[in-house]
């Protein structure tokens, strides 16, 4: 993603390998932001395509990448995706997400595989681990209850998120769709 200023605006270009890549993303983008605002959950402005670089342009976001360390960061992070997370599907996104039943039990237990070779590497991460371990824990838990579908950002990462005078803005929507309740 690049910052770009135009006539003293600023914008935000994201490229793509190829233009049916972008045009994928714009549209996705543009659901979850037609879905999510019935909920006030802001989700950026798509601005335009430029086909030329397989790029979309975004509103800016005048905002920072938080410190999760910090609770008042934390805690508005926390309630978006709590929100965010009891939207339950009704038929309105035709799209599941690839993390749902079985699929998303195997993602689980990948991501426990993935735990237990950080272990090895790096023991420095022993409070984090368990951490992680009991949430992984509880997500399998989950995983095999029928709970209904609900929404999902699908790509929550620290760099895909940003706080704006302390209201929470998701960016990179590409993999928003449904999926288990515990994703």
């Amino acid at each position: 993603m690049y910052k770009i200023v135009i006539n003293g605006r600023n914008i935000i270009v994201k490229t793509f390998p190829n233009l049916e890549d972008a045009r994928n993303e714009a549209e996705i983008t543009k659901k979850a932001r037609d879905l999510l605002e019935r909920y006030n959950l802001r989700v950026p402005v798509i601005e335009g395509m430029i086909n030329e670089i397989n790029g979309i342009i975004f509103e800016y976001i005048d905002g920072s990448e938080p410190d999760l360390d910090v609770e008042t960061q934390l805690n508005p992070c926390i309630s978006y995706l709590a929100r965010l997370n009891t939207i339950v599907d009704n038929g309105q996104f035709e799209n599941k997400d690839h993390y749902y039943g079985n699929t998303l039990v195997n993602r689980l237990k990948q991501e426990n595989d993935f735990r237990e070779k950080a272990k090895i590497i790096v023991s420095s991460l022993q409070r984090f681990d368990q951490s992680f371990s009991r949430a992984l824990k509880e997500a399998l838990r989950v995983a095999e209850d029928n709970s209904p579908p609900v929404i999902t950002h699908g790509d929550i990462q620290k760099k895909n998120i940003r706080i704006d005078n302390g209201e929470v803005i998701l960016l990179d929507w590409c993999d928003f769709g449904i999926a288990h309740q515990s994703y």
